[in-house]
């Protein structure tokens, strides 16, 4: 069974919570998924249906809140 099968809800609500805030943190990655993604494999593979979702993964929310602010603080962030 696929990854993003056997965990669903648990993407769905990954999904549903970097699309709120705009982004993801990794603490916010750990803190929702289940042990068993574990794998390199798996990993990237949630990571790309991330980013697919236009939803940015980073370190750490480090910037203000507002959508126009995330995504050009994270634009600067991605051209380094």
């Amino acid at each position: 069974m696929a990854t993003d099968e056997k965990f669903e809800h648990e993407i769905d609500s990954l999904i549903e919570v970097g699309k709120e805030k705009g982004f993801l943190t990794y603490g916010d990655v750990n803190d929702i998924l289940p042990e068993e993604i574990s794998s390199a494999d798996d990993l990237d593979d949630l990571i790309t249906t991330i980013g697919t979702q236009g939803i940015d993964l980073l370190d750490t929310p480090s910037f203000p809140a507002t959508r126009n602010s995330r995504w050009k603080r994270a634009r600067m962030l991605s051209s380094t």
